[in-house]
């Protein structure tokens, strides 16, 4: 909800955004992303959304490539709907890339995913061989294999 009170909604559970709610909560997103590329001071919004330890901006010249449903919609003429923050957050990101003087360093992927973090992850599960060992791969491949967290700590 911080980001929501940041960009001046009340947020409900279950309501529509509106296009105007949904520019306004991805241009709060967008400076919470460019913020993190250019090292910019942590707000008390940076540190309830990151996951992972802040991005350390490289020395020099560095290019910018998004992949995923954002990086679908920084290319789209707006023809496509789709029903989540994708095309309101990829204008609110270029806007702010364009604003920190690092537009220039975004490039295409040549290769996106049409999905959310979220989404590919429901779908998708990418499986290193350095990590997993079959004996006979002739029972391959498997569906619907139960999986169980272990309760380490």
């Amino acid at each position: 909800m911080l980001a929501g009170e940041q960009a001046g909604l009340a947020l409900r559970r279950g309501e529509q955004l509106s296009p105007d709610g949904a520019a306004a909560l991805s241009a709060v997103l967008a400076r919470v992303v460019v913020a993190q590329l250019t090292g910019g001071p942590a707000t008390a919004l940076d540190r309830a959304l990151c996951l992972t330890r802040p991005f350390e901006p490289p020395d020099g010249e560095w290019q910018l490539m998004l992949s995923g449903g954002v990086a679908e919609c920084l290319e789209q003429d707006g023809a496509e709907e789709y029903l989540d923050l994708g095309p309101a957050l990829a204008i609110g990101l270029l806007d702010e890339l364009a604003a920190a003087g690092l537009a220039s360093s975004l490039r295409p992927a040549k290769h996106r995913l049409r999905a959310t973090v979220i989404g590919v992850s429901q779908f998708g599960t990418q499986v290193s061989g350095a990590t997993v060992h079959v004996p006979e791969a002739a029972g391959l491949p498997v569906h619907d294999v139960p999986v169980v967290a272990p309760g380490w700590t």
